[in-house]
């Protein structure tokens, strides 16, 4: 097969990790002038260095798995989700967006954690990240749920 086809080209990217794939892709997207404003993810995908590579993009806007083995960095301490969950001031009542907090993402890069009510399941919340610090809370949580 001739190796200059497209799909001689998928099958070569077939071979490689697929989060190695997503900075390649979204660049082609983007030469190719497909608009958008920011790559939505799901937490397969939301981890700290992925997002970093990615920002320098486009804007993220991804969830986030609750790891004890992935951390943000909160007032000069490295914390899990959890731990960042009960330090925000969560907004009372039968809110679904709880709270919010502007964390770093390593490498002087900041983004914002958005937890929000996960009422369909046991988990009593879900976390959202955003690399886009401007953009409220309740746009994060419509723009996420679009997907």
């Amino acid at each position: 097969m001739d190796r200059r086809t497209c799909g001689a080209k998928r099958r070569q990217e077939a071979l490689v990790k697929s989060t190695e794939l997503i900075v390649p892709m979204v660049k082609r997207a983007l030469n190719l002038s497909i608009p958008a404003k920011y790559l939505l993810m799901d937490s397969w995908f939301g981890f700290p260095a992925l997002v970093r590579s990615v920002m320098e993009h486009i804007n993220v806007i991804c969830m986030v798995k609750n790891s004890s083995k992935v951390f943000y960095e909160l007032e000069g301490q490295s914390l899990t989700l959890s731990k960042i969950y009960r330090m925000i001031r969560k907004r009372r009542g039968k809110a679904k967006i709880k709270g919010s907090m502007i964390v770093g993402i390593g490498e002087k890069q900041k983004a914002k954690l958005v937890f929000v009510c996960n009422c369909n399941s046991g988990s009593k919340w879900l976390a959202l990240l955003c690399a886009d610090l401007s953009l409220p809370d309740k746009d994060v949580a419509r723009i996420y749920g679009k997907s």
